[in-house]
């Protein structure tokens, strides 16, 4: 029985205690209230036995994460060791590069250099607009900071909620 299962049960349970208990001077029968009790213990031991699912699954989760920073510093230096053999290769070949030879062939592999264009820039703050993106969001913090100090703050409100706390 799920958690949903047990306080529907329970209610239906409680419900009819209650009326019984009405027509018979406040007296809830036995095996009643034996139902809700155990009801209740169930309900108890299925809300501990998702707790510590969570628990489990948090530190499945911590260790994925840990997991996942070693493997992005190991990607980050074979991408490092990647560029740097690119370009000391590309230094080596491009003494050889001329227009009619831009392909050079090997067993197992092939290089090939072809002309690109590249914007540089000399001056960030040199730019008009148009050339330049900007990213905006929010700062949520200092917006909460501000309602809670009394400010208006148009386009935004707080919503109170709970925060659940898993040891």
């Amino acid at each position: 029985m799920n958690l949903y299962q047990i306080n529907l049960e329970l209610a239906y349970l409680t419900e009819r205690a209650w009326a019984f208990a009405e027509d018979n001077d406040g007296i809830i029968p036995e095996d009643l209230a034996a139902q809700i009790d155990e009801l209740e213990l169930a309900k108890d031991q299925k809300r501990e036995s998702l707790a510590c699912l969570i628990k489990n699954l948090k530190a499945d989760a911590e260790a994925y994460k840990a997991e996942k920073l070693a493997f992005a510093k190991r990607q980050a230096a074979a991408e490092s060791k990647i560029d740097y053999l690119a370009k000391y290769l590309q230094k080596d070949l491009e003494a050889d590069v001329t227009d009619k030879k831009k392909k050079f062939e090997f067993d197992h592999a092939v290089i090939s250099f072809r002309s690109t264009k590249t914007a540089v820039i000399d001056d960030l703050t040199a730019l008009s607009d148009e050339f330049v993106r900007v990213k905006v969001e929010p700062d949520k913090n200092a917006i909460k900071t501000a309602i809670m100090g009394g400010e208006t703050v148009a386009g935004a409100h707080l919503e109170e909620g709970l925060s659940m706390s898993i040891k």
